[in-house]
């Protein structure tokens, strides 16, 4: 039986890949670095070191100073850069109305995972929000849903992952758990290693749930 929807965050609760990239476009092109539009989906469910470990390792550049720069911009204005999909309320209401633990498993720091939460009006409706600073290995490392399972006191098979990213993807199947794609930033094709791909969170509900537990 499912007892719990673990959620990515940006690509599925908040449209913020788009800004987080255009934003990260400008900061680094005042380091003299030009980024163009394919590097988008690139960055997608990448925390900023990673990113800048694969794809700028030779420009040393400091993560900590950048995110901060990040942070700084996307707090000045939420509203502009912190964006809610159409049926996220209506879709976490109804299943915590149907007794579901929510949780959050995002690749963001903590401090800006409650900022967008709370921003968006959602922030209450999550028993759990697990962020990249208690983990040591990003995604696709299943350790953040590992703990998830751990923290949420349940086995993988009571648990469904919803994730916008193939790596995303992968790190909850890694950890045994069953996921649903959400075609936020890639096509339903790119999203092929998902159990089910939907195109928003309005299709999410207890009709789709019921169709894993008869397959666990």
């Amino acid at each position: 039986m499912i007892k719990a929807m673990i959620f990515d965050m940006d690509g599925v609760l908040s449209d913020t890949e788009k800004s987080r990239f255009l934003i990260l476009k400008k900061i680094l092109k005042k380091e003299g670095i030009s980024l163009d539009e394919s590097y988008s989906k690139k960055f997608i469910g990448l925390k900023l070191e990673r990113i800048f470990s694969k794809y700028f390792k030779d420009k040393h550049l400091d993560v900590s100073r950048i995110r901060k720069e990040k942070d700084r911009i996307i707090q000045s204005h939420p509203e502009k850069y912190i964006l809610g999909y159409p049926g996220t309320k209506e879709c976490l209401q109804r299943l915590s109305d149907d007794g579901l633990q929510l949780a959050v498993c995002s690749s963001s720091k903590k401090e800006s995972i409650h900022f967008a939460l709370t921003s968006l009006g959602i922030l209450g409706f999550f028993s759990l929000i697990i962020s990249s600073d208690e983990v040591k290995e990003q995604k696709p490392s299943p350790e953040i849903y590992l703990l998830a399972l751990r923290k949420l006191c349940l086995t993988p098979s009571e648990c469904l992952v919803i994730e916008d990213s193939k790596i995303g993807i992968e790190a909850a199947h890694r950890a045994g758990i069953k996921c649903i794609g959400i075609t936020s930033n890639f096509q339903k094709d790119e999203l092929k290693e998902a159990d089910r791909v939907v195109s928003s969170l309005d299709e999410i509900n207890t009709s789709l749930i019921r169709l894993f537990e008869n397959t666990n």
